[in-house]
């Protein structure tokens, strides 16, 4: 099956029209799901994915979408920064707003930065998500099979890994499994590579969880540009007219009928799933079969990369913050990749100069699975909040 184009400025008719065409059982798998998603409109929700899509594939919408998390960056700086003073806070203000993209400096643990943004967009960005239900911030108490529990193939690293790993000071800590389960950790991970097996969909969309992700197609997909794609959603729910709320149209994406051979196996050569058309379909530049592709904000390249060309940006752009902040991380990501530096080295192995490893970490979880050379698929990391 070849690749195939998720168009640019779609009505919401029209991507339905596209979902139902390259999804042919969506429908028919939605109306007979057994998983409690606890929709407020099931009915709906075929057309709530179409509301979604239609508006990322016009990117002057989103853009504009987009001023809301410029609002909360700025109003979340001010707050930090307080009234009258120097502190680090007014520092990153003046740096955004005086463009300060010559400066260089290192963060806490010795990596390059252009200036520390001590986590005003991961933080604003969290405060809607949890705001919303998202990281496990509000448990499903329905949820049936699903409360504070992975699934079956979910595995905590017992002694024995731990031994293979950096992060075994006494902060380290697994939770006991329940009923052969892995109990729901609270929070945002860290992938520390691409993810494999059910690690995706099972857990981290079919649970509600947003990541950091500098792991997943190098500098140029950016670490937090699903969730940017997703802050824009949220923030703008009414205006898309969603009928279910974004948690539980978030969680969908993890059900096993989000794939289009659904009930049949999974076939590389054919299969895709609805995360990639509506969230991450590949770049134009660089088509993958059978998978989507496009030059519109369902690619996370080309939203990235839109939000990171500073040529032409004036301090009155309508967007600064929100691009002075994925020039910093992008500009850091960079400077590791050229390194040689992986995500997992930050947890495992010996520190590379000037990288110590991070020692803080609350669970280390994956499949059982493995990638056909053996090696293993990313780690899923949450960080301690104790």
């Amino acid at each position: 099956m070849p690749e195939w184009a998720v168009p640019d400025d779609q009505s919401e008719s029209n991507f339905r029209n596209l979902l139902v065409e390259k999804f042919p059982k969506l429908e028919e798998n939605v109306n007979a799901n057994k998983e409690n998603f606890q929709l407020t409109n099931k009915a709906e929700l075929v057309n709530d994915y179409a509301r979604i899509g239609s508006f990322l594939t016009n990117k002057a919408t989103v853009l504009e979408g987009l001023k809301k998390l410029e609002t909360a960056l700025r109003s979340k700086l001010n707050t930090l920064a307080g009234n009258g003073g120097t502190n680090k806070y007014t520092q990153l203000k003046d740096n955004i707003e005086n463009k300060r993209f010559n400066l260089r400096s290192h963060n806490a643990r010795g990596e390059p930065v252009i200036f520390k943004t001590h986590k005003l967009l991961s933080g604003t960005l969290r405060d809607l998500e949890d705001e919303n239900g998202f990281n496990a911030a509000v448990p499903d108490s329905d949820d049936v099979g699903y409360k504070k529990l992975l699934h079956s193939a979910a595995q905590y690293l017992d002694q024995s890994d731990v031994a293979n790993l950096r992060a075994t000071n006494s902060k380290f800590k697994m939770l006991n499994p329940t009923q052969g389960k892995a109990e729901l950790p609270a929070g945002v991970p860290v992938l520390t590579d691409l993810v494999g097996g059910q690690d995706f969909n099972r857990v981290l969309l079919r649970h509600g969880y947003h990541w950091k992700d500098p792991g997943a197609g190098g500098v140029a997909h950016g670490e937090y540009t699903h969730r940017i794609q997703w802050y824009a959603v949220i923030s703008n729910k009414s205006t898309l007219g969603l009928i279910n709320t974004p948690l539980q149209i978030y969680k969908t994406f993890g059900a096993l009928w989000s794939r289009n051979t659904f009930p049949g196996a999974f076939d590389a050569a054919t299969s895709y799933y609805l995360w990639q058309m509506i969230f991450d379909a590949s770049q134009t530049t660089a088509k993958i079969s059978p998978l989507p592709y496009s030059g519109n904000y369902t690619c996370p390249e080309k939203l990235h990369g839109d939000l990171c060309g500073v040529n032409g940006m004036q301090t009155t752009d309508p967007l600064l913050y929100l691009k002075m902040l994925c020039n910093v991380r992008r500009f850091k990501r960079q400077q590791l990749q050229d390194r040689g530096w992986s995500p997992i080295d930050r947890f495992q192995g010996e520190p590379q100069e000037g990288l110590p490893t991070k020692k803080a970490v609350q669970v280390l979880q994956q499949t059982g699975q493995s990638r056909q050379d053996g090696s293993p698929w990313a780690y899923l990391v949450w960080y301690m909040t104790e």
